[in-house]
């Protein structure tokens, strides 16, 4: 089991730093990679979301290599909660063309295509199916709205200090354009949002548990569920 899970995860570091260095512009025909305009793109929480991903499996799989402990369930969780978003609000409000509803749309850009559905669903994958669930506990998986938060302050002070435009990152959050009140509109179903995403999480981590400790799973030592609850 070790060898096809360390391959998987290493499938999602490299599928994630291919999108963030696949230029925005270019096709799957015509692959362009590079540093040019990193910078940038760390603004946006698309990209900060999957490097947060891309740096926790990429320890999974060095403490794989090295027969140590595994991220602890409270991590691993965060970090797929994180790319959940990613992938939840680009396809219901971002997707580009889509309207309500619209869902798994591939814009058939790389840097779009793997960060925004291809990293999170296989995120998601690795999560439910190949990593131990010790029971997240519900306030305990309400500690990762502290990041969304921070980030919504981070894009706001950003934005007053910025010179030219675009000043923000995301329409819904873009000052100049829905003003301080149109901000707290989309915190007000943003927030509440993530948090039945969040306690989503909890209890599906509570789930899975109980049916693995009534049917054990022959997994790798290293990936065993450590002793005592999250």
């Amino acid at each position: 089991m070790r060898p096809l899970l360390v391959t998987y995860r290493s499938v999602i570091v490299l599928v994630v730093l291919a999108g963030v260095l696949w230029e925005p512009a270019a096709r799957f025909d015509d692959p362009q990679l590079g540093f040019a305009g990193l910078g940038t793109k760390l603004v946006f929480f698309t990209i900060q979301s999957n490097l947060l991903l891309a740096a926790m499996e990429a320890v999974s799989v060095l403490a794989a290599l090295r027969h140590r402990a595994q991220p602890s369930g409270w991590v691993v969780g965060g970090a797929t909660f994180f790319v959940t978003i990613t992938f939840v609000i680009y396809n219901t409000v971002l997707v580009p063309g889509g309207g309500e509803g619209a869902v798994l749309l591939f814009s058939g850009r790389p840097s779009s295509d793997l960060l925004h559905v291809v990293a999170p669903l296989l995120a998601i994958v690795d999560w439910v199916a190949f990593r131990p669930h010790p029971g997240v506990r519900a306030r305990r998986s309400l500690l990762w709205l502290a990041y969304p938060i921070a980030y919504l302050v981070f894009v706001l002070v950003r934005g007053t200090l910025t010179l030219g435009p675009p000043h923000y990152p995301y329409p819904f959050v873009d000052v100049d354009e829905i003003g301080y009140d149109g901000i707290a509109r989309s915190f007000a179903v943003l927030a509440p949002s993530f948090a039945v995403l969040a306690l989503a999480f909890s209890g599906i981590d509570h789930l899975l548990g109980r049916t693995r400790a009534r049917r054990p799973a022959p997994d790798a030592p290293e990936e065993r569920a450590p002793v005592g609850r999250e």
